[in-house]
């Protein structure tokens, strides 16, 4: 059995390509048109050029003038119009990273490009390629987006793992947002920073999350995607926070959970905060309150403090950090990550202590 597949080309036509056949045809020039059908010389060019649209009156002056009939020329005009619209929305899912988001599970495949288009419009919830500009926009745009200097995430990459995280938080069941009883988890959370494998770990969290009110995903990034947490409100109202395990090791992706509660606890859970923890550049503002969510993180974790391991001649040693680790409750890795950032340790010392993940496809693993 031959399978036939159906004829999409991916060019628009425009209603105009026929009437210059057919002035050429007749030898007419523009102005010779522009006096038949009695519009005007600068109507005439822009109807030649494919802005202004056919209409019945239109399209009946150019049947009595031209020939054929008036419904040839509307069926034009709508094919002409519904091919720019599959080629705007193809040049959107162009920009979005629809391989990554196949593999990732995101979204299906298809081997016909409008299908694909389609699919690409639908992830975003939106009806054509203008409402879908305009929502990834409005994600990215909104954000406090604190990023590197270094790196720097494509805005429909981005707006695309949010779109993702804010789907699988809608899946979840979460109680009313209550800021004092998140408070009140955070030494719950801090010891879960003890558990190795994620697949305990993050049920918990997100137990603990769901209890104060936030729904809590761990999204893995595409390419492009240059983010190690966001902290967000979804569209139905949520408060949520979205992990991508981005350094792969626990005193990252712990910072990233405590520094992401801190901007729902100090700034509210109406703003988007976009966050990759590199050399980062923002307005002073921003600065604030990312110096703030900061400062957060790092006194959620280790409420103590570090300075009891600034050993005056020698750093801290291996048995030192485990030492304090074990007392304060918190994981290894989580201090030497602390050590690390305020100049204590050099980023090469004692990394052994810090627990390293891998992704088993769209699951965290130790």
């Amino acid at each position: 059995m031959t399978v036939t597949t159906a004829f999409e080309p991916k060019w628009a036509s425009k209603p105009s390509d026929a009437i210059r056949k057919l002035l050429d045809h007749r030898g007419w020039m523009v102005e010779d048109l522009a006096d038949r059908l009695g519009i005007g010389d600068p109507a005439t060019r822009r109807l030649l050029a494919g802005t202004d649209q056919i209409t019945a009156d239109l399209a009946a002056l150019l049947s009595d003038r031209l020939g054929g009939s008036a419904s040839f020329w509307l069926t034009r005009e709508r094919q002409y119009r519904e091919s720019l619209e599959w080629l705007t929305a193809d040049e959107l899912a162009q920009r979005m990273p629809m391989s990554q988001m196949i593999q990732l599970g995101w979204i299906g495949s298809s081997d016909s490009w409008r299908s694909q288009a389609r699919i690409g419009l639908n992830f975003f919830g939106a009806s054509d390629a203008e409402e879908g500009a305009n929502k990834i926009r409005a994600a990215v745009g909104g954000a406090h987006y604190r990023t590197s200097t270094a790196f720097s995430s494509d805005e429909v990459t981005l707006a695309a793992w949010l779109r993702q995280a804010e789907m699988q938080v809608n899946t979840l069941r979460v109680d009313e947002w209550d800021a004092s009883r998140l408070r009140n988890n955070l030494a719950a959370m801090r010891d879960l920073t003890r558990v190795p494998d994620p697949a305990d770990f993050l049920p918990a969290l997100q137990k603990l999350g769901a209890e104060s009110g936030v729904a809590i995903v761990l999204v893995r990034a595409p390419k492009g995607c240059v983010l190690s947490g966001a902290a967000f409100k979804t569209s139905n109202g949520a408060a949520a926070i979205g992990l991508t395990a981005r350094h792969l090791s626990d005193d990252h992706l712990w910072f990233t959970v405590f520094h992401e509660i801190g901007h729902l606890l100090l700034h509210g859970v109406d703003e988007t905060f976009l966050d990759d923890f590199e050399t980062a550049e923002h307005s002073d503002e921003a600065s604030s309150l990312e110096a703030e969510a900061d400062d957060f993180a790092r006194q959620s974790l280790v409420p103590a403090g570090i300075e009891s391991l600034r050993i005056t001649g020698r750093g801290p040693t291996k048995r030192d950090v485990l030492r304090f680790a074990s007392r304060e409750n918190v994981s290894a890795g989580a201090v030497v990550g602390q050590l690390q950032h305020e100049g204590v340790l050099q980023f090469s010392q004692l990394n052994a202590l810090k627990r390293r993940y891998k992704w088993d496809g769209t699951t965290l693993r130790i």
